[in-house]
């Protein structure tokens, strides 16, 4: 996200402003008159970004049913599960038919093939009757308009990371 902020004051208040900006990489424009510099700044006091490392059954639950998910399909059993696990292990979303599916069929005395067929169903119906001002909200520009839905993979890397980071 790009944040832009006139400021029409004394070069040293600029530069304190700069400084309480908790970001990595600040990029700095100061215009004086007619020249224009550019320099990119790097604040000495950073606060570390804190990550969810852990939620509870009702946070994904209501965070599921706000973007129009039916608790009564058995894909949302799978994609609550899913979800708790990578957001617990974010490598984890690397490994999805490999080791997430096939820990969730262990779990529910299922088939990996049947996980991943109800996750995906349960998206698709989300995608096509859920609310999708969330939906929007949430996923954005990151889904192809063309396939209409994201896929399993980008459905839960995108969900445990705005989890992770509190969006949601």
């Amino acid at each position: 996200m790009i944040e832009i902020h006139t400021v029409k004051e004394p070069l040293s208040k600029i530069i304190e402003e700069i400084k309480k900006i908790q970001s990595p990489n600040v990029i700095v424009i100061v215009s004086s008159q007619n020249d224009l510099v550019s320099k990119k700044h790097k604040p000495t006091a950073q606060a570390p970004v804190k990550f969810i490392t852990k939620v509870s059954d009702t946070e994904v639950v209501s965070k599921l049913m706000l973007i129009g998910f039916k608790p009564y399909c058995n894909g949302f059993r799978y994609i609550r599960e899913a979800l708790k696990i990578i957001v617990a292990e974010p490598d984890m979303i690397n490994q999805i038919t490999k080791t997430l599916y096939p820990q969730l069929a262990e779990k529910f005395d299922s088939a990996p093939s049947n996980i991943e067929r109800c996750i995906r169903y349960s998206i698709e119906d989300t995608w096509k009757n859920g609310n999708m001002d969330k939906i929007d909200e949430i996923f954005g520009f990151t889904v192809s308009k063309m396939r209409g839905r994201p896929t399993n993979s980008e459905f839960l890397a995108t969900m445990s990371q705005a989890i992770r980071m509190g969006f949601i």
